[in-house]
């Protein structure tokens, strides 16, 4: 099992560099098209999770193949900067951030 991490006391920075490795299952500091779909799967199960127990069942949702695909490519298209198919850290930064989070 892994390690608990306490985030009540991070900071913004360290929550976001939490997040991304959290996501970089390969640990090759980026992340590829498998890995945003676990990160977007993670967001929409927690966000689910904290609406309450009546919006439970939206984190249950099945996604097929092209749906996933119509939610990556944008992503890839608008962040990966330097087009290695690869989300970096400092493209994932910049991106979180003109995103306003």
């Amino acid at each position: 099992m892994g390690d608990v991490v306490d985030i009540d006391g991070m900071a913004e920075d360290e929550l976001r560099f939490l997040y991304f490795k959290m996501h970089d299952s390969d640990d090759n500091n980026m992340l590829d098209g498998c890995e945003l779909i676990k990160s977007l799967l993670h967001f929409h199960v927690e966000e689910c999770k904290a609406m309450g127990p009546e919006h439970a069942h939206h984190g249950k949702t099945k996604v097929f193949g092209h749906e996933l695909s119509l939610m990556i490519d944008p992503i890839l298209s608008t962040d990966d900067r330097n087009l290695d198919g690869f989300i970096d850290y400092p493209e994932f930064i910049a991106a979180q951030k003109s995103r306003g989070f």
